[in-house]
Parts: structure tokens; sequence; C-alpha cells
């Protein structure tokens, strides 16, 4: 799979290992529900069990869903904001001689007739700088900006992190 230029981001390895480790730890394979799916489907992206984790101490959020291309042209998802998070970027974790990492990524490829899972432990979105209401529970509308569908919006339902790894 194609991904944007990586930016490694210090500082974040620890903080996301220990979140990551936690998540792993106390994950549930139950079968939750993520937000509503995108209504419409116009620009042959399909959106679907959208779901963000309810912020830590470091005023942070992760966005997991998935992007189903049923064009037959690839497309690139190259951003993500939300009206309740100062900033919106793509990321990907990686293991490299057994640390964990996270790299910012300025784009990813979905390609043509196929579907790209934005999951705990891979590709991913981070929303920062969040306000308003993040209580479990709650849904979020966070709008993905594709270079030929243009912007998507969809309901992200706010998880616990020990349920990161729900619907993955």
């Amino acid at each position: 799979m194609a991904v944007g230029k990586r930016l490694v981001t210090p500082g974040l390895r620890l903080t996301l290992f220990v979140i990551l480790t936690a998540s792993a730890c106390t994950g549930s394979e139950a079968d939750l529900d993520g937000g509503a799916d995108n209504p419409d489907p116009r620009a042959g992206i399909v959106l679907s069990g959208a779901r963000v984790l309810a912020p830590t101490a470091a005023n942070r959020s992760s966005l997991y869903l998935t992007i189903e291309n049923g064009r037959s042209t690839a497309d690139t998802l190259q951003s993500i904001e939300t009206g309740q998070a100062e900033e919106g970027s793509l990321h990907e974790m990686t293991m490299t001689d057994g640390m964990m990492g996270m790299s910012a990524l300025e784009w990813i490829a979905v390609p043509a007739g196929s579907s790209v899972e934005l999951s705990p432990g891979g590709l991913h979105g981070m929303l920062e700088g969040l306000s308003g209401s993040w209580d479990v529970g709650d849904s979020i509308s966070v709008t993905l900006g594709f270079a030929k569908a243009g912007p998507l919006t969809v309901w992200a339902t706010v998880r616990d992190p020990a349920d990161a790894h729900a619907n993955h």
C-alpha cells in the first residue's frame, strides 16, 4: 500500500506505546458499531465503522474507520478535520527493531475497487487540541478530504480507549 512521505514525530513514541499497549491488553472483541456511515456515497467512496477514542491527558484522539473505494480509479485521502479539534493529521504506526513508532503521512492511497482500514497499530487519523464534548457514546462529525472525491463527512462514535481494537 502506498503512503505519503513519512515525517517522524519524536516525543510521541513512548506515549503511543503506552496507550497502544494498554489498549491491546484490555481490548474487546465485542461487535461494536462505529459511527453512522456517510449517507451519500455519491463519490464512490464509502466510509464505515468510524470511531474516535475518548481523549487522554494529552488532549488528543485517534480516528479509525474503513474507507471503501467503489470507483474504477484510485483516490487519495489527504486530510481529516473536525470543528472539535485544532488539528487533524494522518499517521502510520510501525515496528522497528522491537520499538513502536509513529510517522506522520502527507496522504494515504485508496486503490480503485478496494478498501483501506484505519485501525489501531496501523494507519490512522490523529486529532489534537480537542474542544467540546468527547464523552464515551458521543458522536463527532469528521470530514475526510480526498483528492478526487472531495470532502466527505462521517459521524464517529467516541469509544473508550480500552475498546480501541473493537471493529478492527
